[in-house]
């Protein structure tokens, strides 16, 4: 609700230079900040106040639910400084798998931050939802179907 001369925010009255601006909403940066940050949590309830670390955590948790469900042992790093978040087994077989967010763009592309090819087998990408997708498609589906006693060595490549 606008009440011309008032902060709209805390109701405190607007200074003569901000009223002469016209189009100013809020006394002060401060209460345009906590008014921005107030409406982003009504918009994002389950994002209020969350940090980012404990948002990767959540991101880690749900690809390892994911990864249970479909038949895996799953083992989480224990320091952040491990170069990936999460080792999957199935058989013999070891998947290392880095989880990150992903962010839907304006334009319908996917984006999320750069990570080290070597640190990883996979990229396991959650979002605001916790849809979760897997890059490369479909990677998992034939991990699983090699045999579980299969290896590097049977197919005659190098461990």
């Amino acid at each position: 609700m606008i009440t011309k001369g008032y902060c709209e925010r805390c109701g405190q009255r607007l200074s003569l230079r901000r009223i002469r601006l016209g189009h100013s909403k809020y006394c002060s940066k401060t209460c345009r900040r906590m008014a921005e940050e107030e409406t982003y949590a009504l918009l994002h309830p389950s994002h209020a106040k969350v940090s980012c670390t404990t948002t990767g955590a959540i991101g880690e948790l749900l690809v390892s639910v994911d990864l249970l469900h479909r038949g895996f042992a799953v083992f989480r790093a224990l320091s952040p400084a491990c170069p990936c978040d999460l080792i999957a087994l199935s058989g013999n077989r070891m998947l290392r798998i880095e989880v990150t967010k992903a962010v839907m763009l304006a334009s319908g592309k996917t984006s999320f931050p750069p990570h080290k090819k070597e640190n990883y087998d996979i990229m396991a990408l959650f979002d605001d939802e916790g849809a979760i997708f897997y890059i490369p498609e479909g990677c998992l589906d034939s991990f699983q179907a090699l045999s579980s006693v299969e290896t590097c060595q049977d197919k005659g490549e190098e461990a």
